[in-house]
């Protein structure tokens, strides 16, 4: 008895923020529609009473965001950032791609080089397997292309990241101009690149 009556006033004692805290919510949920925001409708149904029953919020919950929704909808505006009217700023496109790249060469590269290997058993026949197709000069230059830019431009844009690590280069004149070269340089080296005959 002891034991439960002291697990009890624990329990209690822990509890009583907590019936506070929900207090506080809903007086401050109580208050007039017009200090509350109109984008959570959910909130406004607090202010019916607090003798409701959950089924009742439930139900009037639904129904505002229901509401909600088909007068955005209705307004036809957009979800935001919405893709066909948001432009993501440099550094968010080469930060993609620099991602983008790099899952490239751990899955493509690794794949590719893997099944292979494992398929002749030697790097030279497969070559020797690959020139047998007598592929055109335009689709081995551009298969090296592909092959090669996430090499270049993963290692060129990485260097942006090893200034950024010595907090270098991080005002926004400084980003977009090295942003700027990187997608140029990454391109030309590319093409060089692919340009050498094996």
């Amino acid at each position: 008895n002891n034991m439960s009556a002291f697990t009890s006033a624990l329990l209690r004692a822990h509890a009583a923020p907590f019936r506070g805290l929900a207090a506080r919510n809903l007086s401050l949920a109580s208050q007039p529609s017009t200090t509350l925001l109109r984008c959570t409708p959910v909130l406004a149904t607090s202010k019916h009473g607090k003798g409701s029953t959950s089924e009742e919020v439930r139900l009037k919950a639904q129904s505002e965001m229901q509401e909600y929704w088909e007068r955005n909808m209705k307004l036809k505006r957009p979800w935001s950032p919405h893709l066909t009217i948001y432009s993501p700023p440099l550094c968010m496109r080469t930060s993609f791609l620099h991602r983008a790249t790099g899952i490239a060469m751990a899955v493509v590269w690794t794949g590719v080089g893997a099944a292979g290997f494992l398929y002749t058993g030697n790097f030279e026949p497969m070559l020797e397997y690959v020139n047998a197709f007598q592929f055109g000069p335009s689709i081995l230059y551009g298969a090296k292309c592909v092959l090669a830019y996430p090499l270049v431009y993963h290692y060129m844009n990485g260097m942006r990241h090893l200034a950024w690590d010595y907090a270098i280069g991080f005002d926004m004149k400084t980003v977009n101009m090295t942003g700027t070269t990187v997608l140029i340089l990454s391109v030309l080296v590319t093409l060089a690149l692919a340009s050498i005959k094996s």
